[in-house]
């Protein structure tokens, strides 16, 4: 989940009387590091006004989320959330992620099989900027209905346009 959050030294403070529910807080420059942690961690910051950074660890795995994790996590702190997520989608989406230039093999692929193409172009109200292209985005395509092993399940796409971008949120 969570690697550990960049806190300014000038909260040291606050540090100090959240230490013992971290399992480490080292410095780092001009920043705490608290690694690994909790919600009440979070809670205590954001209640204080302290500002702070998540590091997320590298790969970051969906897997090290549990679903009440993930849940507790948009319920208390929805911002943090929606990083993290773009987060997952940075680390985990851009290494599988396929040129625009292939999206028609992915709809006809998907329509062969029964399904249906729908394209995903924002998460929390943001676009997903594509940082290998500046001033294109990433998309994320998903069949939905197609037969089971035939149909491609989702695939994301690099270097799309912003003309097609607005395209696709009209559709």
């Amino acid at each position: 989940m969570i690697k550990k959050l960049l806190v300014p030294r000038s909260a040291g403070t606050i540090v100090d009387q959240i230490r013992q529910y971290c399992r480490k807080v080292e410095i780092e420059g001009g920043y705490y590091a608290i690694y690994e942690p909790n919600q009440y961690v979070i809670q205590r910051l954001k209640a204080a006004g302290v500002p702070y950074r998540i590091v997320v660890g590298n790969p970051p795995r969906s897997s090290h989320l549990s679903p009440s994790d993930m849940r507790n996590l948009q319920e208390t702190a929805p911002q943090d959330f929606a990083m993290l997520i773009r987060e997952l989608i940075y680390h985990g989406g851009l290494r599988r992620a396929v040129d625009w230039s292939k999206h028609e093999e992915f709809e006809e692929k998907c329509v062969e099989s029964g399904g249906v193409v729908q394209y995903k172009t924002r998460y929390a109200g943001m676009r997903f900027p594509d940082p290998n292209h500046p001033g294109r985005y990433l998309v994320l395509a998903i069949c939905y209905g197609g037969r089971r092993g035939y149909s491609p399940n989702s695939m994301w796409f690099n270097n799309v346009p912003e003309d097609v971008v607005e395209r696709l949120e009209r559709d």
